[in-house]
């Protein structure tokens, strides 16, 4: 067999080949595929379920839309603002006026009363405690508070010469004035442990020259401790004069003897302290004698009120 014939023989040869291998390979492919199919086959088939219902969806209300106000411009805060104060200024001016009108109201409705005095009337009864024999009168008063008010009216009035007691009685007190009331209504400044130290019975006076020109104011209180009162007084000596300045105007103002340190002159061998302010017989006179403390305005006032003790 030539060449060309052995070429020609091979080619259909290995056409016949690939021919079975194919119809081959497209049997095996076939046979896969059954045995799929037969395996599904014997797969129980599951139960069909029925469809599910569709529930309907509840109905929701329809709520109604709320529309918001816009912020405020500025020039509306502004108006705003300025409305309050206003309000505001106008209801302070308002209540101002009306406590203004009511203060008013009542002041002149209940003007303050003056004190009452009583003449001075001679007498020759006992007073209590101090100063036997001698004339009295008494001062009634609407208030404590009207007690310097008091004395200078009845300043003003007509005394005889020499000591009149002077009882102070106020309208809401049965008793009358005691030292700590008359200092502190005078606006006397004790030191505290002198004012521990007083005691009842306690006397106001008014002593009135022979001229009858002059009217000094005094007073005399027990003492519990003579010996100690005396140390606290030396003590209180550099304020007293301040202490009884509203008490000391009573008897008019000052001169060129006026001096700021206290001297002492003897009356019956007991010393007088003494602060002198006018050669009118003013000034700061005390003085310690047996268990009494005697104030006077006077040097003769204070010699005469230790002459009547010592009685």
């Amino acid at each position: 067999m030539s060449d060309p014939e052995l070429l020609e023989f091979l080619k259909r040869h290995e056409v016949r080949t690939m021919a079975k291998d194919i119809a081959k390979l497209r049997d095996q492919e076939a046979q896969k595929e059954k045995e799929k199919i037969l395996k599904l086959q014997a797969v129980p088939k599951a139960p069909e379920t029925a469809p599910a219902k569709e529930v309907p969806a509840p109905r929701v209300a329809a709520t109604p839309s709320m529309v918001l106000p816009g912020k405020p411009s500025r020039f509306s805060k502004v108006l705003i603002r300025i409305f309050f104060v206003v309000l505001i200024l106008f209801i302070v001016s308002n209540a101002a006026a009306f406590a203004y009108w009511l203060f008013k109201k009542r002041g002149a409705q209940a003007p303050p009363s003056p004190p009452s005095q009583q003449q001075p009337r001679e007498e020759t009864s006992r007073p209590r405690g101090f100063f036997e024999g001698v004339p009295q009168t008494t001062l009634f008063l609407q208030e404590r508070e009207q007690l310097f008010s008091g004395l200078e009216e009845i300043l003003k009035q007509d005394f005889p010469a020499g000591l009149t007691r002077l009882t102070i009685q106020t309208m809401d007190a049965e008793s009358s004035v005691d030292p700590r009331v008359f200092f502190q209504t005078l606006v006397v400044k004790p030191p505290e442990n002198f004012v521990s130290l007083l005691e009842e019975p306690f006397a106001v006076f008014v002593f009135t020259d022979a001229e009858k020109t002059r009217k000094r104011v005094g007073f005399v209180v027990q003492l519990q401790e003579p010996k100690r009162a005396e140390e606290i007084l030396g003590a209180w000596e550099p304020d007293m004069e301040k202490s009884f300045a509203l008490l000391s105007s009573l008897h008019g103002p000052k001169d060129n003897v006026y001096t700021n340190l206290f001297g002492t002159a003897l009356f019956q061998d007991i010393p007088i302290r003494f602060q002198q302010f006018s050669l009118r017989d003013s000034g700061l006179f005390y003085a310690v004698a047996e268990t009494n403390f005697i104030f006077s305005g006077s040097l003769d006032g204070m010699k005469e009120a230790l002459g009547q003790i010592k009685k």
